[in-house]
């Protein structure tokens, strides 16, 4: 399949509905001067596994899953290749930066792989949870949508809707409904409420509670800025197959988990 570019930026429909992805072009420079702080959060607990991505123009989130790789989407890295570097930006804390590296990109999933340095993130708990309906969950991620907080760092909560939705160009996932989600949370963790890993948040869309589903913007491969980039539900990358995958990509590519 490739690297899912163009066809990932116009969305995919499911039951009638468009995704878009939740990573997002904004001004950098207001980026990294308002978010020093970390907004709408009830603590740091789950906030101290998020970094801010910064890859050229664009802004997404990453989390590590061993002292040493750290995991993002594909399109958050849209342009890079194995061997490019992308700049971090730890949430808890005192925002310390770090430079990752690109190991591999999944054709498979909307996926990317990084060398991150030894303690710069804590790992995601490796317990496994089973996504059932109703599990409720917490979405951590980074404000992109180009408003007032642009630049937060959030916590908001949520519950799984449909635990198993699998969409060929995101990868094996599943549906939660997580009010407020918005661009800047691509390749953010799910949680439970007990800090495990649920899987990997990747697209987003209007729920049936909005009165309408999120549009593109006119020569845009994502959702404009402002309140209209506010959306309700997340398509997430399910935890086990988010795994397998990067161990996949990893033994392929000969590099020694650390």
């Amino acid at each position: 399949m490739g690297v899912f570019r163009g066809a990932r930026g116009s969305g995919r429909s499911g039951h009638g509905w468009a995704w878009f992805l939740c990573s997002f072009v904004i001004g950098l420079s207001c980026l990294l001067f308002f978010g020093q702080g970390v907004g709408a959060s009830t603590g740091l607990r789950p906030m101290r596994f998020h970094a801010m991505v910064v890859s050229g123009d664009l802004v997404g989130s990453a989390f590590a899953l061993s002292e040493r790789v750290a995991v993002t989407n594909g399109h958050v890295v849209e342009g890079r290749r194995p061997g490019d570097t992308v700049r971090l930006v730890a949430s808890a804390g005192s925002d310390r930066q770090a430079d990752a590296r690109i190991l591999a990109i999944s054709r498979h999933m909307d996926l990317a792989v990084l060398s991150i340095p030894a303690g710069f993130l804590p790992p995601v708990p490796t317990e496994p949870v089973r996504s059932h309906g109703g599990l409720a969950v917490v979405a951590v991620g980074v404000d992109a949508s180009g408003g007032p907080r642009a630049g937060d760092r959030l916590e908001l909560f949520g519950h799984v809707t449909e635990p198993r939705k699998d969409i060929d160009v995101f990868g094996p996932g599943l549906v939660a409904l997580v009010p407020g989600v918005r661009p800047g949370f691509s390749g953010g963790p799910i949680l439970d409420r007990s800090d495990h890993l649920v899987g990997m948040l990747t697209a987003i869309r209007r729920g049936t509670a909005a009165a309408r589903v999120v549009q593109a913007g006119a020569g845009s491969a994502y959702a404009p800025q402002g309140a209209s980039a506010i959306a309700d539900e997340a398509f997430v990358i399910r935890a086990h197959e988010l795994r397998a995958e990067v161990a996949r990509l990893l033994a392929a590519s000969g590099y020694a988990v650390r």
